[in-house]
């Protein structure tokens, strides 16, 4: 199964939208659409899709359910390359019952996008510099 470009485009665009929020929200005070954010990881982050080992958490949102599909995301910094970070991933996503549906590997930047049943995710893997790797993990219904 591949994932559509549209559907990838929505999924950055929701994810921009939230880092926008997350950026302007200090006091982690529900945005106005009613998503939440903040600095660690949700209480309510899925157990199936871990969290990068030794990786610093920059932000995390979840998705309103009223004005959209439930979902959430989680932005992480750590000193591996993305190829380290989308090797762990599609490793530790198949051995938690998801299906990568592909592995885009642009050398600075990385992309492993799955589904598990009704779900999705996608793990995006970017450095600029060589030394710091930005992650973001985006999951949500299909």
């Amino acid at each position: 199964m591949r994932f559509s470009s549209s559907l990838t485009i929505g999924l950055l665009c929701s994810l921009a939208l939230f880092t926008v929020a997350c950026d302007r929200n200090p006091s982690n005070t529900p945005p106005k659409d009613g998503a939440t954010t903040g600095w660690t990881v949700p209480s309510d982050w899925p157990k199936d899709l871990p969290v990068y080992p030794g990786a610093k958490i920059s932000t995390s949102a979840a998705f309103n359910p009223d004005s959209t599909k439930p979902g959430s995301m989680l932005s992480m910094e750590t000193s591996d390359t993305p190829k380290q970070v989308s090797a762990f991933y599609a490793k530790a996503l198949k051995d938690n019952g998801w299906t990568v549906d592909g592995i885009t590997d642009g050398g600075k930047y990385t992309a492993v996008m799955c589904t598990k049943a009704a779900r999705m995710a996608t793990v995006h893997a970017t450095t600029s510099d060589g030394k710091l790797t930005s992650i973001l993990i985006a999951t949500g219904e299909k």
